[in-house]
């Protein structure tokens, strides 16, 4: 995914793709049209193509939708003389088009997993066909990179459980730009109608089933019939919202 799709990892893909623009690099995003938007857009320097795509399974799961624009993209984009092809987390059917280039055009192949579990789905038979993916094609396109990133320890105990080779795979810790974040006054207990001595448990995220947000809910009226004056503060946006207020209520009984 990316931009104007919103999540983690479009952020860390982003981030990397403008500051390599930055250094004089030229980096070319190919991504799927999830949110029916431009084909193709100039975003910070990052040249982005949307290839066509339809939803299948989920709404959270978009494949390519093969056509006379897919091969057209391909044909163009195999003839563009670049040095290397970098992919990210395993599941995205992309991953295997990247590396599909990278062989064709016998280039190196990055694979950067910011996966540390298989995908947490609600429907349990769609758990079982992602595990089964991850385990096959999934980690056939991770074995065949020429190396493999991740952002922690968990994540690589899980590329280990996969089946990648331990020195192919290479830590590199998230970091955190500080310059981007500052203290400031604000009224907003006031404004949300909280009270000043009250505790507030915030949660900051997409509206997922697989962010666990319905769990929170879930402990957090357990946790109010023990701890007095406390408040769940959730921020975010997603398809799973309408089932989170859904199920607020239920969490917020006395009995």
């Amino acid at each position: 995914y990316y931009y104007p799709h919103i999540g983690g990892s479009v952020v860390h893909i982003h981030e990397i793709a403008k500051r390599l623009v930055k250094l004089g690099h030229t980096v070319d995003i190919v991504t799927l049209n999830s949110e029916k938007t431009l084909r193709h857009e100039v975003m910070e320097g990052v040249r982005v193509c949307r290839l066509p795509s339809f939803n299948v399974l989920t709404v959270n799961y978009e494949i390519i939708l093969p056509g006379v624009t897919f091969f057209q993209v391909i044909c163009i984009l195999l003839k563009k003389k670049y040095d290397i092809v970098l992919t990210y987390t395993r599941f995205h059917i992309t991953t295997l088009l990247g590396l599909l280039i990278s062989k064709m055009m016998k280039i190196p192949h990055i694979h950067t997993e910011l996966g540390s579990s298989h995908s947490v789905l609600a429907n349990r038979i769609l758990c079982l066909l992602s595990e089964w993916y991850d385990h096959t094609l999934g980690a056939l396109a991770i074995k065949n990179a020429d190396h493999v990133i991740c952002n922690c320890k968990t994540s690589k105990d899980f590329l280990l459980h996969l089946g990648v080779e331990g020195q192919k795979i290479k830590v590199i810790n998230s970091g955190v730009d500080l310059s981007l974040f500052f203290r400031k006054e604000s009224n907003w207990r006031s404004e949300l109608g909280l009270d000043m001595d009250a505790i507030v448990i915030t949660v900051v995220s997409r509206l997922i089933y697989a962010k666990g947000v319905q769990d929170v809910i879930c402990a957090f009226s357990r946790i109010r019939q023990d701890v007095e004056n406390i408040k769940l503060l959730i921020v975010g946006d997603g398809n799973y919202r309408k089932y989170l207020e859904s199920i607020v209520p239920d969490a917020n009984r006395e009995d």
